[in-house]
């Protein structure tokens, strides 16, 4: 009977910690989806807000050309996460994140061609960090949406990040 109670026990132990650990590994999984989210939306937002600034404000036609061909693209990005945040029940402020209207004060100080050159810099460098944690949340393999959302998205950051490069080979010295 001894064993019996004992081996029950140990049974119970394992089913119960097994249970506790996969509960703390899907909790972590949904925090780490959590947090992809959240910064994807910050940059998306920072994107399109630029975007359509600078597609009124660049004096190149090339420049307002992939200005306004990256805003169509990142809010149908947009319209995507939008669903995953709506089935997770996730909640985001309504502004972006400070660090980026820190770098977009600075970058709409610039006029004319300065400020063309200072925008595909700019894209370059938004779109290193967005590529980064796009192909972060693909290595992770968390949630199959969230991934999947991550891994149909990276390969357009990436085009517009060459987009932006080869028009910044092409500026006015």
């Amino acid at each position: 009977m001894f064993r019996m109670t004992s081996a029950c026990a140990v049974v119970f132990s394992l089913a119960f910690f097994s249970n506790l650990s996969h509960a703390q590994e899907n909790d972590a999984t949904r925090k780490g989806d959590e947090q992809f989210l959240v910064q994807a939306v910050s940059f998306l937002n920072a994107e399109i807000d630029v975007g359509k600034k600078a597609s009124k404000r660049a004096t190149r036609e090339d420049v307002r050309n992939l200005a306004n061909h990256m805003i169509k693209e990142h809010q149908r990005c947009f319209e995507a996460i939008g669903l995953l945040l709506k089935d997770r029940k996730v909640n985001l402020a309504a502004e972006f994140d400070p660090a980026y209207r820190d770098q977009i004060a600075d970058l709409f100080k610039k006029e004319g061609s300065e400020f063309d050159v200072a925008y595909l810099k700019w894209v370059i460098q938004n779109h290193d960090k967005g590529i980064a944690n796009f192909e972060g949340q693909v290595k992770r393999q968390t949630s199959n949406d969230v991934s999947k959302f991550a891994s149909a998205h990276v390969g357009p950051l990436r085009h517009h990040r060459e987009q932006a490069i080869a028009l910044l080979k092409n500026a006015p010295k």
